[in-house]
């Protein structure tokens, strides 16, 4: 009987902790965020590493763009980058990195999209075909 009261608790329990869990996160969390650095008005928009400890950042504070320089000791603002910043951008194409691993998979993702632009298993095929064509060809000769 003990036992039975013991699984009636676990069964009302987990779930009222789970639910409290859910609309605490839910509706407190808007509260706290501000707190907790998410902010509304600041974003890091962009992040460059140049060692191990030293980033440059981009950094949208309202409606100005600024270049920030972080090292461990300090964090330095290089320039306004204006208001317009991101919207200049638009027209230059984006440099890929070939030895980032950002740049290694943006151009998976790339080749993936062309990839199945065709019908699936056509590009296949033929490169079968041409192979064996190549084959018989060198036999006759």
């Amino acid at each position: 009987m003990e036992l039975y009261y013991a699984y009636l608790r676990l069964l009302v329990a987990f779930p009222l902790v789970i639910a409290l869990i859910y609309f605490g996160l839910r509706f407190l969390m808007p509260y706290f965020a501000p707190a907790l650095g998410m902010g509304r008005r600041m974003k890091v928009v962009e992040r460059l590493a140049l060692s191990n400890r030293t980033f440059l950042y981009v950094v949208k504070v309202d409606d100005a763009y600024l270049l920030l320089a972080a090292t461990p000791n300090a964090v330095n603002l290089l320039k306004e980058l204006g208001e317009d910043w991101e919207e200049s951008l638009q027209g230059v194409p984006e440099q890929h990195m070939p030895l980032s691993f950002a740049g290694i998979l943006r151009g998976i993702r790339e080749r993936g999209s062309q990839a199945f632009q065709a019908p699936p298993g056509r590009q296949v095929i033929r490169k079968v075909m041409t192979l064996s064509d190549k084959k018989r060809r060198e036999k006759r000769n």
